[in-house]
């Protein structure tokens, strides 16, 4: 097959992955995108090889809520529904280290209904702290867990509260932890005692299940999620150790729940629990999938890196199937960045969003059908390029002959026009990175549940020779 050839019998399928981009914001390509020290650059990762590292049984109440990495890999994990924390060794078996005791008389656990452990942290000498939001004043708090010892409870908190993410910071001796309901951070001394609101405020407030949420401390801040607002939030800690004034970083995070650096500056994994995915959040606030149910999500609850490793928590929460651990690789992903524009709709940003997912699954990381079955409306895909044929099947029939045969084609996005349920892009496709590549410019058309419906396309083979000077793209 010929270059030509080659372009010719991709044209309908490039066009659409080069809409579906342009609306949202960055989208990797077959260059790897290092900064001078060699690092990947912010905005250029992908988690690599996801898989189920353990099964666990939904009936037995195995619904890993939270972890904490253990230095060989395995995790120590808080089963919601069971009131246990367990670890989880490599090979997926399961060992109970203790079970919480049940409050006596009727569930009435805020927000969950049911007494559940929650957030969980591993101090270096390997105590275990964990969050029990019992519904019962004489148990809801933070617990304590030593080798070889009972499970006792160190911070109480009152019946109503809903302890939910946690921090353990050794170096000031405190810990932290978020109230998914009475909009507040707590702290208290990591010995135990008496918890102190440290900051409490409307952005941290549920709207109508869970508010305050996931936790960490990074770069001199506080950060949280707050699950019913879709935000992430920075918190300054003065020199004092007082909260400073709260920030949003991210927003439309719809049920994010946990969050974890990445190491490249701001930026972080989010699971959103009932979108079934984990987003890669830049330290502008864009963000994009990197882990779908296609990887076998199962509404992901929790998420952790070990060096390059990446936990996630399945807790079944909404898909009722199925809770695990899965475990991947972070690596560096590829291509330019760009930024989505501001002043966005919900329903344009999320389109937005959804076309980088395409062009990532179709050009970048060459998962045809995945993709095309995830994105693309089955009953009606419309395909306004002559060279190919209405419907998404015809779309996997056509590309995946196609990422085999050249597994180094890519897609770099230029630039993203969102209005309506409109999307319009242009970028810069390449068979392989000695290929001067064709300017491909698409529209997209999405319908009210955000499945592309219908295509649109354009392109321009990249000259030798500019009679002006200015790039193409």
């Amino acid at each position: 097959m010929t270059r030509n050839r080659a372009r010719l019998f991709l044209a309908p399928v490039l066009a659409l992955s080069a809409t579906a981009a342009l609306s949202a914001g960055s989208v990797a390509s077959s260059y790897e995108v290092t900064t001078p020290d060699g690092s990947p650059a912010p905005g250029n990762y992908r988690i690599a090889d996801p898989r189920i590292q353990a099964r666990l049984d939904l009936n037995a109440g195995q619904t890993p809520e939270n972890l904490a990495v253990e230095p060989d890999g395995s995790t120590d994990v808080s089963f919601a529904k069971s009131r246990q924390v367990a670890h989880i060794a490599k090979d997926g078996s399961v060992r109970v280290l203790a079970t919480l005791p049940r409050p006596a008389g009727d569930d009435h656990a805020p927000g969950t209904g049911y007494p559940a452990t929650t957030g969980i942290a591993r101090s270096a000498d390997g105590t275990l702290y964990v969050n029990y939001n019992a519904g019962d004043a004489g148990l809801t708090g933070l617990w304590r867990l030593r080798p070889g010892r009972a499970a006792e409870r160190v911070v109480a908190l009152t019946a109503g509260s809903l302890p939910n993410g946690l921090v353990v910071d050794e170096r000031s001796g405190q810990v932290y932890i978020s109230d998914s309901k009475l909009e507040t951070v707590w702290r208290a001394p990591l010995t135990g005692g008496t918890a102190q609101k440290w900051v409490t405020d409307p952005l941290l407030a549920p709207v109508s299940n869970f508010g305050a949420n996931g936790l960490k401390l990074h770069d001199g801040a506080l950060w949280v999620s707050n699950f019913d607002q879709g935000l992430v939030l920075r918190v300054p800690v003065t020199s004092r150790g007082t909260a400073g004034a709260l920030a949003v970083r991210a927003r439309d995070l719809p049920g994010v729940d946990d969050f974890a650096f990445t190491g490249a500056g701001d930026e972080l994994l989010a699971t959103l629990n009932p979108a079934n995915q984990v987003d890669l959040v830049r330290a502008d606030g864009f963000h994009t999938a990197v882990l779908t149910s296609v990887d076998g999500l199962q509404s992901p609850s929790a998420i952790a890196l070990q060096g390059r490793n990446v936990y996630v928590t399945d807790t079944a929460f909404f898909t009722n199937t199925g809770p695990n651990i899965l475990v991947g690789r972070l690596v560096p992903g590829t291509g330019g960045t760009y930024s989505i524009g501001t002043g966005l709709s919900p329903r344009e940003r999320a389109n937005a969003e959804a076309a980088v997912a395409v062009f990532d699954g179709l050009l970048n990381q060459h998962t045809v059908r995945a993709t095309v079955e995830r994105y693309l409306d089955a009953r009606s895909f419309v395909q306004h390029n002559p060279d190919g044929p209405d419907g998404r099947d015809a779309v996997i029939t056509t590309l995946e002959p196609v990422v085999r045969k050249f597994p180094d084609a890519s897609l770099d996005l230029t630039r993203i026009v969102a209005q309506g349920d409109l999307v319009v892009t242009q970028g810069l496709f390449k068979l392989s990175p000695d290929d001067r590549g064709t300017v491909e410019e698409d529209t997209l058309r999405f319908d009210d549940a955000g499945k592309v419906v219908e295509h649109w396309d354009v392109k321009q083979a990249v000259a030798e020779t500019s009679a002006n000077g200015h790039p193409q793209v």
